[in-house]
């Protein structure tokens, strides 16, 4: 049996979960991924590389998206937000200067080989700020009936 989230409790979620995975369509192609990304102030903030993504998105902004409970949870016993957005790149380096914090800040345990790729990556302005302004976002979850 599914029932709805509350608005606490999408906001809860999006407090504590750390991956989304977004769905893109362009070209006759789809792409899904997951991204690591912060909820700042209702828009879904990510930083990723240039790539498949970012031309996908260009071809076609308008991506679905993806954010659970079940590798904490379990298959049986989650919740769930589903929605759809325009995918965007930040291009404000003010906007930039206050979500680059929030990003790190949510991923203490990332590896020092990632860090350090990235870190290269971004010298190089391969490195790119992403936020995706939800239109539509459903809340889930699972429950015995």
């Amino acid at each position: 049996m599914f029932k709805q989230l509350s608005q606490a409790e999408i906001d809860d979620l999006l407090r504590v979960e750390r991956i989304m995975r977004v769905g893109f369509d362009a070209n006759d192609e789809r792409y899904l991924v997951p991204l690591g990304f912060v909820c700042h102030r209702g828009v879904l903030y990510a930083m990723t590389t240039q790539g498949r993504k970012t031309q996908m998105a260009a071809a076609n902004p308008k991506v679905s998206f993806q954010i659970d409970t079940s590798v904490r949870a379990g298959p049986f016993s989650w919740h769930s937000i589903s929605g759809e957005g325009a995918f965007e790149i930040v291009t404000d380096s003010k906007e930039i200067e206050l979500i680059s914090p929030l990003l790190v800040s949510r991923f203490p345990d990332m590896p020092h080989w990632m860090q350090a790729e990235y870190a290269e990556k971004q010298e190089q302005g391969k490195v790119v700020f992403v936020r995706i302004r939800p239109s539509k976002m459903i809340g889930r979850k699972s429950e015995p009936a």
